[in-house]
Order: structure tokens, then C-alpha cells, then sequence
């Protein structure tokens, strides 16, 4: 039996074949953190009073009012990319 060698199978520059193993660790690590954190809560005994429910309600829908603003506004900057120009036209 011949040992074939694969193309591109020599060693990698700057460990470049080892950052996956390391992303990996590292996100593993962070997430046992956030277990951490969430299960060693205690309890407040905390008053939320009643207004609370319509600031949250507002900040939510101010969100989306955003999103939706800025979707926009880079749909039509797109469009106008593609628009045909005039021949006197010189603006950007």
C-alpha cells in the first residue's frame, strides 16, 4: 500500500487550523457562565408599578417604528443605486 499525500495538507501558517478547537472552548466557557449567572439569582421582592407595562410597551414599539424606518431608508438609497440618471443630472 502507497501513502497518497493530500494537496494542502502540510501544516497551516500561524496555527490557523487551531481556531476552531479555540472558538469552540471559548464559547462553551461563556455559555457555562450564563448558566451560571441565571440559576444563582434570587428573588427582589422588587414593586413594579403599574405604568411600567406602557414604558415597556412603548420602548418596544419605538423599536420597531426604528427598525422599520431604517429598513426603509436603505431600501430606497438601493433603489436609487440602480435608477437610471439624467443627462444633466450630476448629483451623487
Amino acid at each position: 500500500m502507497t501513502k497518497t499525500k493530500r494537496i494542502g495538507a502540510g501544516k497551516m501558517p500561524f496555527g490557523a487550523g487551531h481556531t476552531h478547537g479555540v472558538l469552540k472552548m471559548n464559547v462553551q466557557k461563556i455559555g457555562l457562565i450564563i448558566v451560571f449567572l441565571v440559576s444563582a439569582t434570587s428573588n427582589a421582592y422588587a414593586y413594579i408599578d403599574p405604568g411600567t407595562g406602557s414604558v415597556v410597551t412603548t420602548a418596544i414599539i419605538g423599536f420597531f417604528a426604528a427598525a422599520a424606518y431604517t429598513c426603509r431608508k436603505y431600501f430606497y438609497k438601493a433603489v436609487d443605486l440602480f435608477k437610471p440618471r439624467a443627462k444633466g443630472d450630476k448629483s451623487n
